[in-house]
């Protein structure tokens, strides 16, 4: 949470204050933690012991996350900001915020995914594995159809092809938007 604080005062933010005591806040509370077990002799956890640690984690990492948004007043109502915290960890792209972007990055999604499904047909692969192809690559989901299909693999792909759809990987996980735009000349602008 402290490498919050900078970029806050960078970038003008008004939650400098919400973001430090919550990091004086979460810094305590593994203090108490730690002080309150290190006594205890530590003995080799076990497969249950392992798997509540891991939930456990997953909740106070949840918890202590949602202490910004609840400080500075941005997302008042707890079970908000524990939803947008979860998520956030989660990267599942929910969100309770409105977004009204969206709407130009699903036309962009869209326009990529139609263009790069003309290019895998325009390499001789039939609709089916165009589609599914490039769908797979770019979201990193499910199985290829067609003669690329689960049954198959990419070997069948052409060179070219295959350098198209590891490109779209990398779209795909670095989000299109930030690789569209090292393109654009206002990127280079400073």
């Amino acid at each position: 949470m402290l490498i919050d604080v900078p970029v806050s005062l960078v970038y003008g933010g008004t939650d400098v204050y919400a973001i430090g005591r919550s990091f004086l806040i979460t810094l305590a509370s593994g203090g108490v933690m730690v002080l309150a077990t290190h006594r205890n002799q530590m003995k080799e956890p076990g497969l249950r012991d392992s798997f509540l640690v891991v939930v456990l984690v997953w909740i106070f990492i949840s918890l202590f996350g949602t202490l910004p948004y609840l400080l500075s007043h941005s997302i008042p109502r707890f079970v908000d900001a524990f939803f947008e915290t979860v998520s956030g960890f989660t990267t599942t792209g929910s969100s309770i915020l409105v977004i009204l972007s969206i709407y130009p990055f699903a036309f962009i999604y869209f326009l990529t995914f139609l263009i790069g499904s003309i290019i895998m047909m325009g390499t001789g692969l039939d609709y089916k594995p165009a589609f599914s192809s490039v769908i797979t690559t770019l979201g990193g989901i499910g199985p290829v159809l067609g003669k690329v299909g689960p049954a198959n693999n990419f070997s069948g792909i052409t060179d070219f092809g295959k350098y198209y759809l590891s490109f779209n990987m990398i779209m795909g996980r670095l989000e299109i938007l930030s690789v569209l735009a090292i393109f654009t000349p206002s990127f280079y602008k400073t």
